[in-house]
């Protein structure tokens, strides 16, 4: 009811698909396009130099008339989702092929889905040296790191 009337009122509701907040499920196949890395792909850090500065990524959005160009065609398109909060497969017993963890050199090479999403905050990280490519999956003084992001920026 409050949200049929604030829908007619000028900026005072948003209404989303679901998509935006819960892309994808918990199933092992959206698990598995989630976190596979594509090692056919390039690894983001192939030309890094240490010093250097990681490159910034423009990824095409599905609602651009030619999506062909600058996106493997296994990459999903994140540019509707807001928020991606996934969890680990092992949690609930999945292996996922050539899968191990979620690791800063992971994120930073870019060859899954779940790492093209995540790249632009890890990378700010970097950027602002929070984050090194060698840092243990275990987090600073083996405490748990969440990769919880915001993929908007």
């Amino acid at each position: 009811m409050v949200g049929q009337y604030l829908v007619r009122q000028a900026r005072e509701m948003l209404i989303v698909e679901r998509e935006a907040f819960a892309p994808g499920s918990w199933e092992d196949q959206d698990s598995d396009g989630l976190f596979t890395a594509h090692n056919e792909e390039p690894s983001n850090l192939a030309n890094f130099v240490p010093g250097g500065v990681l490159p910034r990524h423009e990824e095409p959005s599905d609602e651009k008339w030619d999506t062909t160009k600058g996106r493997p065609d296994w990459a999903r398109d994140w540019s509707y989702t807001y928020l991606l909060h996934a969890f680990t497969p092992t949690r609930w017993g999945h292996e996922v092929p050539g899968f191990e963890h979620i690791s800063s050199r992971y994120v930073l090479e870019r060859q899954s889905n779940f790492a093209r999403a995540v790249y632009p905050v890890a990378r700010k990280l970097h950027e602002e040296g929070l984050l090194d490519i060698d840092d243990s999956y275990l987090g600073h003084e083996g405490h748990y790191r969440a990769w919880y992001v915001n993929v908007t920026g």
